[in-house]
């Protein structure tokens, strides 16, 4: 546990770091290095982990989730980050991932923009810009965010279809997407094993409007996702890592994740939704997320693929996810993420009824050591 204590207390003081040499953050960076000092009794009682918490007893639980779930939750107490994700793959063979994220730690917060687009798969420009605390407004009672004095996303209950339904217009340096978000699935919410909240507010959604590349407008209509992760504490990177994903096919989506807390624990779950419909929650003894043929990359080893086994009742699942594309990245010097385009083949059975996969959708896997 002292190498993990280490690991936090290096990755607080990286991000002051990188707050502090932003050129559009405008913070005292003395102040703040002498808060984090003055505070490091808090962050070495954070870092106080029980070795004993048993992390494979945990049960997703998920719920039925409230269009201010997806307001900003603000900081309790000390922060490690929240964020708002978007993604849509279109008929196009363009795709789209935006988010926007807080990181706030001892009330000194700072909000960061990413956009990323990507042509079959591979990654053909992306933009990200911080935006310091005086710049941002973002709704405690509403999912609603302007950066800038600029509305970038608004979500609301359509009040004459129920259509839970977003608005997106986000532009960082010539580079811009302005899309609408229809939701097609019932949203919903969960804690996760030492994350924090993980609120699936469209699992699946219509999605129309257009990219913007240095001044080429392409329309896109696709099908897309939007969740959003709060309360995610710095003990968050005593995980291992995790993996998640979604799969569309004509009348289900599946979203399904693994929370790692070492290299070979397991705590995988999987939510199915209903086009239009309910939603069932898989239990964990009934999952099987198995990544096949782990190659070398960026000095650490990911999968070649992905297969999911389900047989839980009357729902049996075997879906095959081949690794298209990633595009990866490094954050603090110590967390690796890797986004991947798939190709998903299978078929999915509920109630004796069998729909075939055969789609390409998004991924991740992120790992903090």
């Amino acid at each position: 546990m002292k190498r993990i204590r280490i690991i936090m207390i290096a990755f607080l003081f990286g991000f002051l770091l990188f707050a502090g040499n932003a050129s559009s953050f405008h913070g005292n960076f003395r102040l703040l290095q002498n808060r984090f000092i003055e505070n490091s009794t808090i962050v070495y009682d954070l870092c106080k982990i029980d070795d004993n918490n048993d992390f494979n007893d945990f049960t997703f639980d998920p719920m039925d989730i409230r269009l201010e779930d997806d307001a900003y939750h603000k900081s309790r107490g000390l922060h490690f980050c929240e964020w708002w994700y978007f993604d849509a793959t279109f008929d196009n063979s363009y795709s789209a991932q935006f988010s926007i994220r807080v990181f706030d730690i001892l009330n000194r917060y700072v909000f960061l923009a990413g956009l990323n687009i990507y042509k079959d798969g591979n990654l053909i420009a992306n933009s990200n810009k911080l935006y310091p605390r005086d710049q941002v407004f973002a709704s405690t009672s509403e999912p609603l965010i302007l950066l800038d004095g600029k509305e970038v996303m608004r979500g609301y209950i359509d009040e004459n279809t129920g259509d839970w339904t977003y608005l997106i217009n986000l532009e960082i340096d010539g580079l811009s997407v302005d899309l609408t978000y229809i939701g097609e699935t019932k949203g919903w919410k969960g804690a996760t094993p030492g994350v924090g909240w993980w609120g699936v507010i469209l699992p699946r959604a219509k999605v129309t409007g257009n990219l913007s590349l240095n001044g080429i407008v392409l329309n896109v209509n696709g099908i897309g996702y939007h969740d959003h992760n709060w309360d995610v504490k710095v003990s968050a990177t005593v995980n291992f890592g995790w993996y998640w994903g979604k799969i569309d096919s004509p009348e289900y989506t599946i979203t399904w994740a693994d929370v790692k807390m070492t290299r070979f624990s397991e705590n995988p779950f999987m939510v199915i939704n209903i086009k239009n419909g309910e939603y069932v929650n898989i239990p964990s003894s009934s999952i099987h997320i198995i990544p096949n043929n782990l190659k070398f990359s960026n000095r650490r080893f990911i999968p070649d693929s992905i297969t999911l086994i389900v047989e839980h009742d009357d729902i049996q699942l075997n879906i095959d996810m081949e690794i298209i594309d990633t595009h990866h990245f490094r954050r603090f010097g110590f967390l690796n993420y890797w986004r991947f385009h798939l190709y998903c083949s299978g078929q999915l059975t509920i109630n004796g009824q069998t729909e075939i996969i055969d789609e390409y959708n998004i991924a991740e896997f992120l790992r903090f050591r």
